[in-house]
């Protein structure tokens, strides 16, 4: 899968809004996560999983972050997430099957904190931009 111009557009235009809010829609994504799907806390090793945690808060900020890096990079996203997926697959060993619950996650999040921007058309290209992150990151999984 790869995005068309149009998608790259929508998802420029739109991190332009929310790359202003970062703290506000970071902490959402990682809360959301574990209350939709509780049975994931047991992949947070030491990290305070009570809702709201600074651990759950900062981590939500830091895939916030990481997101609005690849609007950057949606040219050559292999490269620029080289590093992340390797962590991801062969040391953090994340089932490629949770990505797919934290794109909801994030994709809810950011329609919840900029709900006016949050198109249809922006939905999909984020959609989009996200599934293609999510199997860069799973793709050395084994």
């Amino acid at each position: 899968m790869s995005l068309s111009q149009a998608e790259k557009t929508l998802i420029l235009a739109f991190w332009n809004k929310a790359s202003g809010l970062i703290n506000t829609i970071g902490p959402q994504i990682v809360n959301r996560l574990l209350l939709a799907y509780p049975q994931l806390k047991t992949h947070f090793g030491n990290f305070n999983v009570t809702p709201g945690s600074s651990d759950l808060n900062t981590l939500g900020i830091k895939i916030i972050t990481a997101v609005g890096g690849a609007t950057q990079h949606m040219d050559d996203l292999p490269v620029h997430l080289a590093i992340l997926t390797d962590l991801h697959s062969l040391t953090l060993r994340i089932d490629p099957g949770n990505y797919k619950l934290m794109i909801d996650c994030i994709v809810i999040s950011m329609a919840a904190s900029l709900p006016q921007d949050f198109t249809a058309e922006v939905q999909n290209a984020m959609t989009n931009f996200l599934i293609i992150i999510g199997d860069i990151l799973a793709s050395k999984f084994c």
